[in-house]
C-alpha cells in the first residue's frame, strides 16, 4: 500500500511534513510513499531534512514517488528531483532560480552587510541547485548560462525531458499505477474480513464451483449462522417484560 503526503505552499513550516513521512517510513504495511507537490518553494533549510528521510525511506525499501501538480518552484524544485519516481503534471511549471535574501526597506546595509548577504545567497542557492545538479542531467553551467539570461528559468516540456526533470511521461495509466491499489487486493483484504466475521465466501469465477452455485456475481456470501443466538427472543431483562426484537437476519 502507497501513502499518500502533501507538499503544498510556502515551505516554511514542515514538521507535519517530516512527521508524515516518519510514520509512512515505520507503518509495516506502507510499501511506498507519493509525495504530492504544489509549492511555490519557501526556505531553503527545509530542503535536507526532506532528502535525507527519503534517502531513509529508500534504506528501509520504501520508493518515493514525487508528483508535481501546479508550481513547483526554487527549493520544491530540489525536493521534487529527489524522488525516486518522478511525474509532472500537464501544464505544470518547474522553475529554477538563484535564491533571494530580501532587505527591510529601513533597513541600514553597509558593505559588510552587503557582502554577508551576498555569502548568504550563495550558499542558500548552492543548497537548492546541489540537489538538482545530483539529481538530473542539468549541469552549473547550463544553469549559468540560463540564468544570465533569465532571473527565473521556466522549464518547458521539452526541457523537461531533455534534463531529466521528470523519470516517466505523464499519463492516466501511469497515474492509476501510481496511486490506485490493485483491485484483486482489495477484493482479497474484503475476502478475508467477511470470512473473519463469520461469513463464507465462494468463489464462482471458478468453473466447476460456478456449476454448483447458482449465482451470476464473482462471489457468493452466505451469511454466519445466527440461530446460537434465537433464545433472546423470549428474554426480558429486569422490569422490561418486553421481548427482544432481534431476528438474527
Amino acid at each position: 500500500m502507497n501513502v499518500n503526503i502533501s507538499l503544498s505552499g510556502y515551505l516554511e513550516e514542515t514538521t507535519d511534513f517530516l512527521k508524515n513521512i516518519l510514520e509512512a517510513i515505520n507503518d509495516s504495511t506502507c510499501t511506498g510513499i507519493n509525495v504530492i507537490i504544489d509549492s511555490p518553494g519557501g526556505n531553503t533549510n527545509v530542503i535536507s531534512p526532506i532528502v535525507e528521510l527519503f534517502k531513509l525511506a529508500n534504506l528501509c525499501g520504501k520508493e518515493v514517488t514525487t508528483v508535481g501538480l501546479g508550481t513547483i518552484a526554487s527549493s520544491a524544485a530540489s525536493v521534487f528531483v529527489s524522488g525516486n519516481r518522478r511525474i509532472l503534471f500537464p501544464n505544470a511549471e518547474f522553475l529554477i532560480h538563484r535564491a533571494r535574501i530580501c532587505i527591510k526597506d529601513d533597513e541600514d546595509a553597509g558593505v559588510k552587510e552587503l557582502r554577508s548577504l551576498y555569502e548568504r545567497t550563495i550558499g542558500a542557492t548552492d543548497v537548492v541547485m546541489n540537489n538538482i545538479y545530483a539529481m538530473t542531467k542539468i549541469t552549473p553551467e547550463i544553469v549559468e548560462k540560463k540564468l544570465s539570461e533569465y532571473k527565473d528559468w521556466f522549464l518547458t516540456a521539452e526541457g523537461i525531458r531533455q534534463y531529466g526533470i521528470t523519470t516517466e511521461d505523464y499519463s492516466v495509466e501511469l497515474l492509476k499505477e501510481i496511486f490506485v491499489d490493485d483491485s484483486k487486493d482489495l477484493v482479497k483484504d474484503i475476502t478475508n474480513a467477511l470470512q473473519d466475521a463469520g461469513f463464507k465466501v465462494v468463489d464462482t469465477s471458478n468453473p466447476e464451483v460456478a456449476e454448483k452455485v447458482e449465482c451470476n456475481t464473482s462471489s457468493q456470501v452466505t451469511p454466519p449462522d445466527y440461530s446460537y443466538y434465537r433464545h433472546l427472543e423470549s428474554t426480558s431483562y429486569g422490569d422490561y417484560d418486553d421481548e427482544c426484537d432481534y431476528e438474527g437476519d
